[in-house]
């Protein structure tokens, strides 16, 4: 049989030469968009629009440079031009002015630093490790808030689908392992009147959570504890624990290990809440969780992402039960898995 010839194959049932090969010309695109953020192009351009001269000073650009540019934005569906001034089209007045609540530009920004991962690949599988970890690179101050505000981005456009799948009416206090922004934890308790929740986390990200948890008036309702939940004992007599984009940053050990944790702390009739993402038994499918398994190959000691039935034995290895999944749907691309200790 032909390796290429299965019918989930991506590259062999669903592009073409052409969408190949426009694949792997994709991070031009990617990389106009990354420096036009980088340096606020969005936010520089008012309602009114600015001609390429103007807005070349304005960014420290050479004027030519900076016309092509914008031509290929304007290409892109990011600018409108008119004669030689460019403007705003709506999408980037709601995703690329930091000024929006749908602001995108810590994400970009984000995505933008993990290319220089990428192009060190190489050198990663040669040598079999990462080129920084996320763990070390959280340590620092200012890149913790950029990363949090990223995951904060992300988050908040998922969560509403993500509390949605969850019956936790009953529940009164739930622990967020790692818990960075905090935005699931927001959300369930918006859904979930009688519900309180503790954030885990290091101290630089906690510092960033704070001001997200006092911007939705819940400061009563959650709090959060400095913690690092790789060294540090888990506090007891929780409800429900939250691992939501935890497993995939540590190896299977390390896994097995902190479930036992939760596992020991959760009071009697506690459930454990898994949000990642999960591959077939291959470790091929999705395709979303494959490519995320090699940023975690860059960036992480010893992460990737994992089958069901691998987080399925580590469950069942510390004593849950009734482990049940729920496959992504859009616009979720993560799996929940869900167990209980009754």
């Amino acid at each position: 049989m032909c390796p290429f010839s299965s019918t989930n194959n991506f590259m062999a049932q669903k592009q073409t030469r052409v969408e190949f090969l426009n694949t792997v010309r994709g991070f031009t695109q990617a990389r106009i968009i990354h420096v036009a953020t980088k340096y606020d192009l969005f936010d520089t351009i008012p309602e009114g629009g600015l001609n390429s001269k103007e807005l070349s000073k304005l960014l420290d650009f050479k004027p030519g440079p900076s016309e092509t540019l914008c031509n290929a934005l304007v290409s892109l569906g990011l600018l409108k031009k008119h004669k030689t001034f460019f403007s705003l089209t709506s999408f980037s007045k709601e995703y690329l002015v930091s000024t929006s609540k749908n602001y995108l530009g810590f994400l970009i920004k984000h995505l933008s630093d993990m290319m220089e991962g990428y192009i060190h690949l190489d050198e990663t599988l040669k040598t079999g490790k990462p080129l920084k970890t996320l763990t070390s690179i959280t340590k620092n101050k200012d890149y913790a808030k950029d990363f949090t505000l990223t995951m904060h981005t992300i988050s908040s456009y998922l969560s509403p689908q993500f509390s949605k799948l969850l019956d936790l009416s009953t529940s009164q206090n739930l622990i967020d392992i790692g818990g960075g922004p905090g935005t699931y934890s927001i959300q369930l308790c918006k859904d979930n009147p009688k519900l309180h929740a503790t954030i885990l986390d290091l101290p630089s990200v906690l510092s960033v959570t704070k001001k997200i948890i006092r911007q939705y008036q819940l400061t009563d309702r959650i709090q959060c504890l400095p913690l690092d939940y790789s060294k540090d004992p888990i506090p007891h007599d929780y409800d429900v624990a939250l691992l939501s984009n935890i497993i995939h940053i540590e190896g299977p050990e390390a896994n097995n290990n902190l479930i036992q944790k939760v596992y020991n702390a959760l009071s009697h009739r506690g459930m454990i809440i898994i949000q990642d993402y999960v591959l077939n038994d291959d470790l091929t499918e999705p395709l979303d969780g494959a490519l995320f398994a090699i940023s975690m190959l860059l960036y992480t000691d010893k992460g990737r992402c994992y089958s069901f039935k691998e987080i399925q034995n580590w469950l069942h290895s510390a004593g849950f039960k009734k482990i049940t999944e729920i496959k992504p749907r859009a616009p979720r691309r993560a799996s929940l898995i869900y167990a209980h200790k009754f």
